[in-house]
């Protein structure tokens, strides 16, 4: 038996036979370790087959079985919170953080392979240098069984180190990324400006280093806060900044803030929940009221508190937004109108109607209102501006911590302006008349509103007496009556569209009516008005005509005619106009009896008697008419009883043609007799003691007048007496010649 430090020399003989023995010193050359080496110091992570390994072997044989126990340097994070104290595992099923060989005589010398695998701890290990990771195994220690000649073999990597072993550097690849996570519910990430709304959570990527107990805090914001608004607030930041009264609109004061409660909402994550997502929070989608189709906006995340080592960096990135689309509910810009119709008149009336615009326009836009026909209406404006401004909303936090929104804007799209309508007084009788008022602007589509204006016009000639005057005298050529006429509306000649006024002339004739159409006469009976001046007065002249008729009507009872106040009607007899409306008139527009003329007639029914001359013997008699009766008149001439008078109508004036005869008189021929008689003494005593003259003849007849279609001169009577003074010559008529007549 040889051992340590012995040494044995052994000869041999040239021809090779052994010598004698001989005892010999022996030098041992084997010493206890062990022998390691890498085959593959690389895992990952993300990849449960990509294992390291690496063998393992003793130096020499032992007596007996020994076991050697790896173990692996702890990785900590700086406060030394991570709950996975390595990222090495010698069990791909489990953690195991230590492995076992065991050598003996027999396979002492055999490698062993040791195979450990990546723990995927879902910690991004970014703070603590690379991602890939460098952890150490170590020979923790060797134990034997026979320890009597195997206790060189004993060693203990922290105590007893009997001789040197280098430790291993496995790499591990990490997986993990700190970031947070959002995403959408049900994968859907649309909501609408009609309300439509979608449901978003967050979550965190990587463990955070936390202790189960403690919580971090993230905030979510929307980037477009005219496009979406959170439904719900968080009550923790109502009860952060203050917000708690109902409707207080708040702003955060740190730098976190990014806009009025409702734009964000704060999540907190455990540490056990950190992979589960967040509580799905309700995105509820905006109307921006402008016409941008379907906007894509975003929601971005950001840690609002947190003491962990990853999470709380102030290098910290929070990782990609989370995107969605608002789909766009406006129309292309047009007009709002209150009504599309309304009703005005010429008589004053007026009607309104507002406007405002459907979308913010952004820029600033005028709108032009004009009309097919301002003859009919004005407009009190012909253009209108609106400004876009910029819109926003404001979110009420109401004490269910719902929200409440609100739009604000600074432009004047959304505020209805006005637009009065007048009718216009056309003077035209065009009945009810449409017209179009239309509303344009660039970049929009026209709109119209129809306005119907009701007429007050009628067409209608006006008569009116000057003074109220309408009295005139046969014989007195200064005592005349004058009247007005105009029009009540312009004459028109319509078109059929009615987009224009063709205004034309219409010329009133006149006339009269009464007994007869000759008793007056007008300055003009003709009278043209046309569009400059059918509103302007034309005075007329009405002149009694002495016609030398008796308009009165005989007296039956006595025969005799008498002076009178004829009424003559006066009328349009036509009226010449292309304007059928005028053209069809014939009375005036007023229904009194003022177009009636009262003419004083200055003409009797009766016979005139004339004495022409007269001797002794003859007196000669001229009858004549005192109007004309318009036929002949016949003249019976008897002479009163009695009396010796003797007609004749011859020129010899010796015919005695009896006491009676017959005298036809007309108008224009006056007839001529002669009376002839005997003296007819009323006393011729010459004593004259009884006063009256002597020698007086006397003329004495009557006569009785008849016509057959002239009343006022049927049966009209005559009577006449001349006395005639033999010795003076002198002739007494009817006693009314103011010769004083003898008692």
């Amino acid at each position: 038996s040889l051992y340590d430090n012995d040494a044995m020399l052994i000869r041999y003989n040239p021809d090779g036979s052994m010598l004698d023995n001989i005892s010999l010193a022996s030098l041992d050359n084997d010493s206890s370790g062990i022998v390691w080496s890498m085959v593959d110091n690389f895992t990952a992570e993300d990849n449960a087959s990509d294992n390291g390994t690496f063998v393992v072997r003793l130096t020499s044989r032992p007596h007996d079985n020994v076991t050697l126990n790896f173990n692996l340097i702890d990785v900590l994070d700086p406060n030394g919170k991570d709950p996975v104290d390595t990222e090495i595992t010698f069990d791909n099923a489990s953690v195991t953080f230590t492995k076992s060989l065991v050598f003996g005589p027999s396979n002492w010398s055999d490698n062993q392979t040791v195979t450990f695998w990546a723990i995927d701890d879902q910690v991004d290990e970014d703070t603590q240098g690379h991602d890939n990771q460098t952890n150490t195994v170590y020979l923790d220690n060797i134990t034997v069984i026979n320890n009597d000649n195997d206790s060189h073999f004993v060693y203990n990597h922290s105590t007893n180190q009997s001789f040197s072993v280098d430790n291993f550097s496995l790499n591990v690849q990490d997986d993990d990324d700190a970031g947070l996570v959002m995403f959408w519910k049900d994968n859907d990430n649309s909501t609408s400006e009609a309300g439509g709304n979608a449901f978003m959570k967050v979550k965190l990527g990587s463990r955070p280093f936390l202790e189960d107990d403690t919580s971090l805090k993230i905030r979510v914001v929307i980037s477009d806060q005219t496009e979406a608004y959170f439904k719900e607030a968080d009550n923790l930041i109502l009860v952060a900044v203050g917000a708690k009264n109902l409707g207080e609109i708040t702003t955060l004061d740190s730098g976190f803030a990014t806009g009025p409660l409702g734009f964000y909402k704060d999540f907190n994550f455990q540490v056990l929940a950190w992979d589960n997502g967040s509580q799905a929070m309700e995105v509820v989608g905006l109307d921006d009221f402008v016409d941008d189709n379907d906007t894509v906006a975003n929601i971005s995340a950001k840690i609002f508190s947190s003491t962990d080592p990853v999470y709380g960096a102030s290098t910290f990135d929070p990782g990609d937004n989370l995107t969605f689309s608002n789909v766009d509910n406006e129309s292309d810009l047009a007009f709002v109108l209150s009504s599309s119709s309304m009703n005005v008149s010429e008589n004053g009336a007026t009607g309104n109607f507002t406007v405002v615009l459907n979308n913010n326009p952004v820029d600033n836009k005028t709108i032009y209102l004009s009309d097919n026909d301002s003859t009919e209406i004005s407009l009190d404006n012909s253009s209108i501006m609106f400004s876009g401004g910029t819109d926003s909303y404001n979110i009420s936090l109401l004490m269910d911590g719902s929200t409440s929104m609100s739009l604000v804007t600074t432009g004047t799209w959304k505020t209805p302006q006005t637009v009065t309508i007048s009718g216009k007084d056309d003077n035209i009788t065009d009945g009810s008349n449409t017209v179009k008022v239309t509303l344009s602007g660039s970049g929009l589509t026209s709109d119209n509103v129809t306005v119907t204006v009701a007429d007050n016009d009628s067409s209608g000639v006006m008569f009116h007496w000057v003074g109220g005057d309408n009295f005139t005298s046969e014989d007195n050529s200064s005592d005349k009556a004058i009247f007005t006429v105009r029009l009540t509306s312009a004459p028109f000649e319509g078109s059929d569209d009615n987009t224009s006024d063709n205004l034309t002339t219409a010329i009133v004739n006149l006339n009269v009516r009464g007994k007869d159409n000759r008793s007056v006469s007008f300055s003009s009976d003709s009278l043209t008005f046309g569009s400059n001046n059918w509103s302007t007065t034309q005075s007329v002249t009405v002149t009694a005509i002495n016609d030398a008729y008796d308009e009165g009507i005989a007296d039956n009872a006595s025969g005799t005619s008498k002076n009178d106040n004829q009424t003559y009607t006066i009328f349009i007899d036509n009226i010449t106009s292309t304007d059928s409306v005028y053209a069809a008139i014939n009375a005036f527009a007023s229904t009194s009896d003022m177009s009636t003329v009262i003419v004083e007639d200055n003409d009797l029914s009766g016979i005139g008697v004339k004495l022409e001359t007269f001797d002794n013997a003859t007196i000669e008699i001229e009858f004549f008419l005192m109007s004309d009766p318009e036929d002949n008149v016949t003249l019976t001439l008897s002479a009163f009883e009695n009396s010796k008078v003797q007609f004749s109508d011859n020129g010899s004036r010796t015919t005695d043609n009896g006491s009676s005869m017959v005298v036809n008189l007309t108008w224009s021929d006056n007839a001529t007799i002669y009376l002839t008689n005997d003296s007819r003494n009323i006393d011729n005593e010459s004593d004259d003691d009884d006063r009256f003259i002597d020698n007086l003849t006397i003329f004495s007849f009557y006569g009785t007048a008849s016509c057959s279609s002239c009343g006022s001169y049927n049966n009209k009577q005559l009577a006449k007496t001349l006395i005639r003074n033999i010795q003076t010559g002198s002739v007494y008529t009817d006693f009314d010649n103011a010769t004083q007549m003898p008692k």
